[in-house]
Protein backbone atom coordinates (compact mmCIF):
# COMPACT_ATOMS: atom_id res chain seq x y z
CA UNK A 1 0.00 0.00 0.00
CA UNK A 2 1.39 3.38 -1.13
CA UNK A 3 0.45 6.56 0.72
CA UNK A 4 0.74 9.59 -1.05
CA UNK A 5 0.59 13.04 0.51
CA UNK A 6 0.52 16.59 -0.72
CA UNK A 7 2.09 18.31 1.42
CA UNK A 8 0.61 21.48 0.92
CA UNK A 9 -3.17 20.19 1.81
CA UNK A 10 -2.38 17.32 3.99
CA UNK A 11 0.02 19.70 6.32
CA UNK A 12 -2.75 21.47 8.48
CA UNK A 13 -3.45 18.19 9.34
CA UNK A 14 -0.28 16.83 10.99
CA UNK A 15 -1.48 17.51 14.34
CA UNK A 16 -4.33 15.03 13.84
CA UNK A 17 -2.30 12.25 12.31
CA UNK A 18 0.26 12.25 15.43
CA UNK A 19 -2.43 11.96 17.98
CA UNK A 20 -3.51 8.66 15.85
CA UNK A 21 -0.28 7.64 15.05
CA UNK A 22 0.80 6.25 18.54
CA UNK A 23 -1.22 3.69 19.05
CA UNK A 24 -0.93 1.99 15.75
CA UNK A 25 3.44 2.42 15.85
CA UNK A 26 3.56 -0.10 18.98
CA UNK A 27 1.88 -2.64 17.03
CA UNK A 28 4.61 -4.94 15.08
CA UNK A 29 1.62 -5.49 12.03
CA UNK A 30 1.13 -2.25 10.95
CA UNK A 31 4.67 -1.32 9.63
CA UNK A 32 2.97 1.14 7.33
CA UNK A 33 2.34 3.70 10.19
CA UNK A 34 6.55 4.10 10.67
CA UNK A 35 6.03 4.96 7.15
CA UNK A 36 3.05 7.54 7.59
CA UNK A 37 5.55 9.37 10.23
CA UNK A 38 8.38 9.06 8.11
CA UNK A 39 6.11 11.19 5.29
CA UNK A 40 4.98 13.65 7.99
CA UNK A 41 8.42 14.26 9.23
CA UNK A 42 9.63 15.02 5.65
CA UNK A 43 6.45 17.60 5.08
CA UNK A 44 7.57 19.24 8.29
CA UNK A 45 11.44 19.42 7.62
CA UNK A 46 10.37 20.73 3.76
CA UNK A 47 7.55 23.43 5.49
CA UNK A 48 8.93 24.69 8.87
CA UNK A 49 12.52 26.26 8.25
CA UNK A 50 12.72 25.75 12.21
CA UNK A 51 14.23 23.16 13.72
CA UNK A 52 12.47 22.94 16.84
CA UNK A 53 9.11 22.76 15.96
CA UNK A 54 6.14 21.76 18.06
CA UNK A 55 5.12 18.25 16.66
CA UNK A 56 8.63 17.20 16.97
CA UNK A 57 8.83 18.70 20.65
CA UNK A 58 5.82 16.23 20.70
CA UNK A 59 7.08 13.45 19.36
CA UNK A 60 10.47 13.02 21.20
CA UNK A 61 8.66 13.65 24.55
CA UNK A 62 6.35 10.81 24.18
CA UNK A 63 8.77 8.75 22.78
CA UNK A 64 10.62 9.13 25.86
CA UNK A 65 7.65 8.25 27.62
CA UNK A 66 6.96 5.55 25.90
CA UNK A 67 10.71 4.11 26.89
CA UNK A 68 10.19 4.46 30.62
CA UNK A 69 7.21 1.71 30.54
CA UNK A 70 7.22 -1.85 31.33
CA UNK A 71 5.22 -2.19 27.92
CA UNK A 72 7.07 -4.21 25.24
CA UNK A 73 4.80 -3.18 22.44
CA UNK A 74 5.10 0.73 23.61
CA UNK A 75 8.62 0.22 23.92
CA UNK A 76 8.99 -1.31 19.95
CA UNK A 77 6.94 1.83 19.22
CA UNK A 78 9.15 4.24 20.37
CA UNK A 79 12.12 2.98 18.94
CA UNK A 80 10.32 2.75 15.79
CA UNK A 81 10.14 7.05 16.16
CA UNK A 82 12.96 7.74 17.25
CA UNK A 83 14.52 5.52 14.08
CA UNK A 84 12.08 7.77 11.70
CA UNK A 85 13.54 11.51 14.00
CA UNK A 86 16.98 10.26 12.88
CA UNK A 87 16.04 9.66 9.51
CA UNK A 88 13.31 12.44 8.18
CA UNK A 89 13.68 15.07 11.24
CA UNK A 90 16.79 16.76 9.87
CA UNK A 91 18.85 18.40 12.67
CA UNK A 92 16.08 18.25 15.39
CA UNK A 93 17.77 15.22 16.76
CA UNK A 94 21.43 16.51 17.12
CA UNK A 95 21.15 18.06 20.34
CA UNK A 96 19.58 14.74 21.68
CA UNK A 97 21.49 12.28 19.57
CA UNK A 98 23.65 11.59 23.00
CA UNK A 99 21.01 10.53 25.45
CA UNK A 100 19.00 8.71 22.95
CA UNK A 101 22.26 6.99 21.48
CA UNK A 102 22.76 6.00 25.29
CA UNK A 103 19.03 4.85 25.62
CA UNK A 104 18.91 3.04 22.30
CA UNK A 105 21.75 0.77 23.61
CA UNK A 106 20.67 0.21 27.24
CA UNK A 107 17.89 -1.63 25.68
CA UNK A 108 20.19 -3.81 23.72
CA UNK A 109 19.98 -6.83 26.48
CA UNK A 110 16.00 -6.52 26.78
CA UNK A 111 13.65 -9.64 27.45
CA UNK A 112 11.56 -9.53 24.40
CA UNK A 113 12.73 -10.54 21.10
CA UNK A 114 11.36 -8.55 18.51
CA UNK A 115 13.14 -5.07 20.71
CA UNK A 116 16.43 -7.12 21.05
CA UNK A 117 16.19 -7.14 17.17
CA UNK A 118 14.94 -3.78 16.58
CA UNK A 119 18.28 -2.51 18.58
CA UNK A 120 20.53 -4.25 16.68
CA UNK A 121 18.89 -2.51 12.95
CA UNK A 122 19.31 0.61 14.69
CA UNK A 123 22.95 0.80 15.31
CA UNK A 124 23.36 1.93 11.70
CA UNK A 125 21.00 4.56 12.04
CA UNK A 126 22.77 5.58 14.92
CA UNK A 127 26.53 5.66 12.49
CA UNK A 128 24.73 7.24 9.64
CA UNK A 129 23.16 10.42 11.52
CA UNK A 130 26.50 11.45 13.17
CA UNK A 131 29.48 9.60 12.91
CA UNK A 132 31.82 11.35 14.33
CA UNK A 133 30.23 10.83 17.77
CA UNK A 134 29.17 7.82 17.31
CA UNK A 135 32.39 6.41 16.59
CA UNK A 136 33.80 8.68 19.48
CA UNK A 137 31.54 7.30 22.19
CA UNK A 138 29.39 4.51 20.87
CA UNK A 139 31.35 2.52 18.37
CA UNK A 140 32.95 0.14 20.53
CA UNK A 141 29.88 -0.49 22.77
CA UNK A 142 27.59 -1.04 19.66
CA UNK A 143 30.61 -3.35 17.92
CA UNK A 144 30.74 -5.59 20.98
CA UNK A 145 27.29 -6.52 20.86
CA UNK A 146 27.10 -6.84 17.28
CA UNK A 147 29.51 -9.27 17.15
CA UNK A 148 27.96 -11.17 19.88
CA UNK A 149 24.47 -11.34 18.15
CA UNK A 150 26.78 -13.55 15.54
CA UNK A 151 26.85 -16.13 18.13
CA UNK A 152 23.16 -16.42 18.06
CA UNK A 153 21.38 -18.00 15.23
CA UNK A 154 18.40 -16.09 15.31
CA UNK A 155 20.18 -12.37 15.32
CA UNK A 156 23.03 -13.99 12.92
CA UNK A 157 21.74 -12.69 9.57
CA UNK A 158 20.56 -9.20 10.81
CA UNK A 159 23.67 -8.19 12.70
CA UNK A 160 25.83 -9.28 9.86
CA UNK A 161 23.52 -6.74 7.78
CA UNK A 162 23.38 -4.02 10.62
CA UNK A 163 27.79 -4.72 10.82
CA UNK A 164 27.51 -4.33 7.08
CA UNK A 165 25.45 -0.50 7.29
CA UNK A 166 28.43 0.66 9.85
CA UNK A 167 31.13 -0.34 8.10
CA UNK A 168 29.59 1.84 5.15
CA UNK A 169 29.14 5.08 7.69
CA UNK A 170 32.50 4.91 9.94
CA UNK A 171 34.86 4.10 7.16
CA UNK A 172 38.93 3.01 8.38
CA UNK A 173 37.44 2.92 11.82
CA UNK A 174 36.17 -0.33 11.48
CA UNK A 175 39.57 -1.77 10.96
CA UNK A 176 39.74 -2.45 14.53
CA UNK A 177 36.94 -5.09 14.58
CA UNK A 178 37.96 -6.82 11.06
CA UNK A 179 39.71 -9.83 12.70
CA UNK A 180 37.04 -10.96 15.12
CA UNK A 181 34.20 -10.40 11.48
CA UNK A 182 36.67 -12.45 9.95
CA UNK A 183 36.66 -15.16 12.60
CA UNK A 184 32.99 -15.27 12.54
CA UNK A 185 33.02 -15.83 8.89
CA UNK A 186 34.92 -18.60 8.91
CA UNK A 187 32.96 -20.23 11.56
CA UNK A 188 29.38 -19.54 9.51
CA UNK A 189 30.81 -21.20 6.31
CA UNK A 190 32.20 -23.86 8.38
CA UNK A 191 28.86 -24.47 9.72
CA UNK A 192 27.96 -24.61 6.13
CA UNK A 193 30.42 -27.05 4.84
CA UNK A 194 31.81 -24.74 2.91
CA UNK A 195 36.18 -24.75 2.73
CA UNK A 196 37.48 -21.10 2.35
CA UNK A 197 40.68 -19.52 3.29
CA UNK A 198 40.15 -15.78 4.27
CA UNK A 199 43.16 -13.71 4.35
CA UNK A 200 44.14 -11.83 7.50
CA UNK A 201 43.01 -8.07 7.62
CA UNK A 202 45.59 -6.13 6.01
CA UNK A 203 46.64 -2.53 7.02
CA UNK A 204 45.70 0.21 4.88
CA UNK A 205 47.63 0.16 1.71
CA UNK A 206 46.82 0.89 -1.73
CA UNK A 207 44.44 -0.61 -3.91
CA UNK A 208 45.50 -2.12 -7.12
CA UNK A 209 41.96 -2.16 -8.60
CA UNK A 210 38.72 0.74 -8.71
CA UNK A 211 36.80 0.34 -5.10
CA UNK A 212 33.47 -0.48 -4.60
CA UNK A 213 31.24 1.63 -3.06
CA UNK A 214 27.48 1.01 -2.10
CA UNK A 215 24.94 2.75 -3.50
CA UNK A 216 23.23 3.89 -0.30
CA UNK A 217 27.19 5.61 0.52
CA UNK A 218 27.62 8.93 0.85
CA UNK A 219 31.05 8.83 0.02
CA UNK A 220 32.19 7.45 -3.13
CA UNK A 221 35.97 6.81 -2.29
CA UNK A 222 37.67 5.23 0.58
CA UNK A 223 41.22 4.19 2.06
CA UNK A 224 42.09 0.41 1.50
CA UNK A 225 41.34 -0.05 5.60
CA UNK A 226 37.70 1.68 5.23
CA UNK A 227 36.99 -0.08 1.68
CA UNK A 228 38.04 -3.87 3.01
CA UNK A 229 35.80 -3.33 5.86
CA UNK A 230 33.30 -2.27 3.56
CA UNK A 231 33.69 -5.22 0.80
CA UNK A 232 34.15 -7.73 3.64
CA UNK A 233 31.16 -7.16 5.54
CA UNK A 234 28.38 -5.12 3.91
CA UNK A 235 27.51 -8.44 1.55
CA UNK A 236 27.17 -10.96 4.41
CA UNK A 237 23.69 -9.99 5.52
CA UNK A 238 22.47 -10.44 1.86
Amino acid sequence: MQVCLFSKNFHPHISLVFDKLLIPLRDPRLIVAADLLAACLDIITQRERQSKTPFLTKILQDVQEGLSTASAETIQGSLLTYRELLLHAGMFMKEAYLDTSETILRLRTHRDALVRKTIITLVPTLAFYDTQTFSEYFMHKAMIHLLEQLSKPAERSVAFTAIGQVATSVGSNMKQFLEPIMEHIKQGLQMRGCVLNLPAPRPSAARTSPSRSSPSSPRSTRSRGSSAAHEDVLALGY
